[in-house]
């Protein structure tokens, strides 16, 4: 297990994150230079999990899972 920090909310406020051993082939392949050429990741994206086309934002943890969520919801109505 490894631990680093991220800043939180407010002034000086560092949240750690914990990062199992198991993960660590995934982080690498996340971080990867060619991987995010690849997914059209702007190079000067510095986020883990950033946005593609370029930006320069990261993406929404809480709206993606909601999405996936809404998604299987609908083809279980529809299934």
């Amino acid at each position: 297990m490894k631990v680093t920090f991220q800043s939180g909310k407010g002034n000086n406020h560092l949240v750690p994150i914990l990062i199992p051993r198991d993960t660590f082939a995934a982080m690498k392949l996340l971080s990867d230079k060619a991987q995010r050429e690849a997914a059209d990741v702007s190079s000067s994206n510095t986020f883990m999990f950033p946005s593609t086309k370029h930006s320069a934002m990261h993406i929404s943890g809480w709206h993606a899972v909601s999405r996936v969520c809404a998604g299987a919801e609908s083809s279980i109505r529809t299934g």
